[in-house]
C-alpha cells in the first residue's frame, strides 16, 4: 500500500504550495504543535519508520482532530503496516472532516470495505468517488468494475447456495495447516500438504511437507496420517502433490533445491510397481524461470495443468497447460488464454476427471473480493467463460484449493473460516448441483498375457469415439496388471491396448448409467503375443450398410496396427473381411473383399510397404457366432487381421 500513501503525500505537498518550510505550508490546521508533529511523522514514514510515525500522527490528531492531511497519512501508514481496520478509521475521519479535501480516498476506503465483506458501503464509497468529480480514467474503470463486483456479492448474499461444511476430523486435521492435494478416484486414498513447525513448537519456523491416509473400508473413517518418506519430504518445502488417475506417475513443488530452474519448480516421478522412481525436475522445457506449483493431472493421463508467474502471461499468476507427447517428452506450456486468466492471480487449478471441468481461484474474475472459487467447462475444445460458485462457498475472504470427488457431488476445500482442528483445516461438503461436473463412471481392469496368464503393465488409451478426443491414456500395473479409471458415462468409446512384443487390444463398447468404484465396470484385457497365426479383430474400423468407404472414425484403430507393423518390421500380415448371412453369397463375397481392400489401400498409403500385407474377403463362410440374432450378426460383421509368416 506504499504507492497508495505516496500518493497522498503527492496531494499533501501540492496542498500546501510545495515548500519544505512548515511554517510557511498551507495546511488544514493552523495549530503550530500539530504541523511540527505532522511533519516528524511525515520524515518518519519517509524513512520507513512507521511506528515513530504514528506516533508523532496521533500526537498531531490529539491536538486538532480535524486535521485532514494527518488523518489521511496516518490511513496510509497503517495500510503500509497491513493493519487496515484501523486504517479503514483513519480515512473515515479525513472524509468526515472534508469530503473533498482527497477524492482518491473515497476510491480507497471503498476497497477495504469491499475486502472487508462491507459491499453496500463500499458502493456509497465509490458512488461517492464519481459524484464528487472523480475523473482519473483509470481509477473510473477500477471504481466501475468494483461497482459490479460489490452488486453481483450482494446478489450472491441474498441467494445463497447450499453449504453445509464437514471438517474431515482429527485424523486428517491438526491445530496446523492442512491443504488438500489429491484424492484417488475410489476416494479410498487421499494426500495432503501441511505447514508446521520444523521442531514442533509455536513460533519457531515452519515448513511444509506432505502426509496421507487411507479410509478404513470397515468404519468408512479416515485412518491417522502419516508423513510420506524422506524420498519426497526434504529439508526444504515441498507441496501441491498430484497423483495421475491412473496412479502410474506424480508431480508436485519443490522451491530451492540443487537443480532448480526456477524459485519453485515441478517434479515428477514414476511409478514402478509398489516403489517410486526418484523425483526428477521436470525440466526447462516445462519449468520457467520464476514460479511454477499447483499442478493437477487430467483423466487422460497425459496432460498436466498448473500455475506459473513466467513471463508473457496476463499479468499475474496464470494457469497454464502441457501435454505428454508420444515421444513421452512433455511439451511446451500453454496459457490458457484470457477466458480463464486475468491481470490478476489464477491460482490451485483442479481439473475433474471428465476431462472438461476446470475449477479454479481467482482474483480477477468477478466475485465477492479476495480469492473467489471458480469453474468453467470445455465444449468444443474451448474454456467457456467461469462461473462463480456462489456465497457462501465464496466470501469476502481468500478460498484455496478445491477439489471435488469423481463423481463430481462431493467437494473439498482447505480454510480457515470454518473452525475446526486448528488454523487451515480440510472440509467436505455437497457440490450444489449447478456447478457439478458430467457425471463419470468407473472401469477397472486386468491386462494379461492370454497364453500364459501373466499380469503385464500396458499402455492403453481410451478414445471417445464421436468427438476422436482421447478421454483417457495410461498404463496398467507392472505387477498386478491392474487399472482404475474414471471415465464420463453414456458415451461410445474404443479401448485400444498395447505392449511391445504383442499385438494390439481392441474393442468398442458403450459405458451408461453411473457405477461407483465398488462396483465397476469390468474390462479385462487379454493381450496376444505376436506369432504367426495370431488373429486381431478390429472392432474399431467401421463402414456405413452395405458400403465399404472407411468411416473417419475408423482411422484411429487403424494408425494403431500401422503403427504396431512399424514397430515390428518384420512381421506381415494378411486382412480378412467378413459378413453375416444377409445378402446373397456372391454379393457378400465381393462386399468383404472391397471391405478388406479398402483397409489394404489406407495402410498401404501410410508407407507401410505392400510386400508385408495382402487382403482377402471370406464373405459370410466363416461366421463366429448365430446369424439369427442381432448380436450374432454384428459380430460375424467384422474385419479382422492375421499374422503370417
Amino acid at each position: 500500500m506504499r504507492a497508495f500513501s505516496i500518493i497522498i503525500l503527492m496531494t499533501i505537498l501540492l496542498a500546501s504550495c510545495i515548500t519544505t518550510d512548515p511554517q510557511k505550508a498551507q495546511y488544514t490546521s493552523d495549530r503550530r504543535r500539530a504541523i511540527n508533529n505532522f511533519e516528524e511523522g511525515k520524515e518518519a514514514f519517509d524513512r520507513y519508520q512507521n511506528q515513530l510515525a504514528i506516533t508523532r500522527l496521533e500526537q498531531a490528531l490529539r491536538i486538532d482532530d480535524e486535521f485532514v492531511e494527518a488523518w489521511l497519512l496516518l490511513g496510509a501508514v497503517h495500510l503500509d503496516e497491513n493493519s487496515d481496520s484501523l486504517a479503514l478509521i483513519s480515512l473515515e475521519k479525513a472524509i468526515n472532516v472534508d469530503p473533498n479535501f482527497f477524492l482518491p480516498v473515497h476510491y480507497q476506503v471503498g476497497r477495504l470495505y469491499f475486502n472487508e465483506g462491507k459491499y453496500e458501503k463500499a458502493l456509497e464509497r465509490f458512488s461517492a468517488y464519481t459524484d464528487k468529480g472523480g475523473s482519473n480514467p483509470g481509477t473510473l474503470e477500477k471504481v466501475r468494475r468494483y461497482q459490479e463486483n460489490c452488486k453481483l456479492a450482494i446478489e450472491m448474499k441474498a441467494n445463497p447456495v447450499p453449504f453445509e461444511p464437514q471438517n474431515l476430523g482429527p485424523n486428517i486435521n491438526s491445530p496446523f495447516d492442512e491443504f488438500i492435494n489429491a484424492m484417488s478416484v475410489d476416494e479410498t486414498f487421499i494426500i495432503i500438504t501441511v505447514k508446521q513447525p520444523v521442531d514442533g513448537r509455536e513460533g519457531s519456523p515452519e515448513m511444509e511437507d506432505f502426509y496421507y491416509s487411507y479410509k478404513d473400508p470397515e468404519t468408512g473413517q479416515w485412518r491417522p496420517r502419516r508423513r510420506m518418506s524422506e524420498f519426497f519430504n526434504t529439508r526444504g518445502n515441498e507441496g501441491a502433490m498430484y497423483i495421475s488417475p491412473d496412479r502410474s506417475f506424480l508431480v508436485f513443488a519443490a522451491c530451492g533445491r540443487r537443480d532448480a530452474v526456477g524459485t519453485c519448480d515441478l517434479y515428477i516421478s514414476y511409478r514402478e510397481g509398489d516403489n517410486w522412481t526418484t523425483p526428477k525436475n521436470m525440466g526447462e522445457r516445462v519449468n520457467s524461470r520464476r514460479w511454477d506449483s499447483h499442478p493437477t493431472i487430467a483423466g487422460d493421463n497425459r496432460t498436466i495443468y498448473f500455475v506459473s508467474t513466467r513471463s508473457g502471461g496476463m499479468g499475474g499468476a496464470d494457469i497454464y497447460m502441457t501435454r505428454r507427447l508420444n515421444n513421452g517428452e512433455w511439451s511446451h506450456p500453454q496459457n490458457l488464454g484470457s477466458t480463464v486468466n486475468t491481470p490478476e492471480d489464477e491460482f490451485y487449478p483442479f481439473i475433474h476427471p471428465d476431462n472438461n471441468t476446470l475449477y479454479f481461484s481467482s482474483a480477477g474474475h468477478m466475485g465477492m473480493g479476495g480469492l473467489d472459487f471458480f469453474v468453467t467447462r470445455k465444449v468444443d475444445g474451448r474454456w467457456q467463460e467461469p462461473e462463480n460458485l456462489g456465497y457462501p462457498i465464496n466470501t469476502h475472504h481468500d478460498e484455496l484449493g478445491l477439489q471435488v470427488n469423481a463423481q463430481g457431488n462431493v467437494a473439498f476445500i482447505s480454510t480457515d473460516r470454518l473452525g475446526g482442528e486448528g488454523r487451515f483445516d480440510i472440509f467436505g461438503f455437497d457440490m450444489p448441483q449447478a456447478f457439478r461436473p458430467d457425471p463419470v463412471t468407473y472401469m477397472k481392469g486386468i491386462v494379461y498375457n492370454k497364453r500364459t496368464r501373466e499380469k503385464l503393465e500396458a499402455r492403453f488409451e481410451l478414445i471417445d469415439l464421436e468427438t476422436k478426443e482421447t478421454v483417457a491414456s495410461a498404463r496398467s500395473d507392472q505387477v498386478s496388471g491392474e487399472f482404475l479409471l474414471a471415465i464420463p458415462t453414456d458415451k461410445n468409446y474404443a479401448l485400444n491396448v498395447k505392449k511391445e512384443g504383442y499385438l494390439f487390444f481392441s474393442q468398442n463398447f458403450e459405458l451408461k448409467g453411473i457405477r461407483d468404484a465398488a462396483d465397476p465396470y469390468s474390462k479385462d484385457v487379454p493381450l496376444q503375443p505376436i506369432a504367426a497365426g495370431e488373429v486381431v479383430v478390429l472392432n474399431n474400423v467401421f463402414f456405413d450398410t452395405d458400403e465399404y468407404e472407411l468411416l473417419e472414425e475408423s482411422k484411429v484403430e487403424l494408425d494403431q496396427l500401422v503403427e504396431l507393423l512399424e514397430n515390428n518390421p518384420e512381421m506381415n500380415i494378411e486382412i480378412h473381411g467378413h459378413t453375416d448371412s444377409r445378402g446373397g453369397e456372391e454379393y457378400n463375397q465381393e462386399l468383404s473383399e472391397n471391405r478388406a481392400e479398402a483397409v489394404y489401400q489406407y495402410i498401404l498409403y501410410q508407407g507401410v510397404d505392400k510386400e508385408r500385407l495382402a487382403y482377402k474377403g471370406f464373405g459370410q463362410e466363416k461366421p463366429v457366432a448365430d446369424n439369427s440374432t442381432p448380436r450374432g450378426r454384428a459380430l460375424n460383421r467384422r474385419t479382422e487381421f492375421i499374422v503370417v509368416d
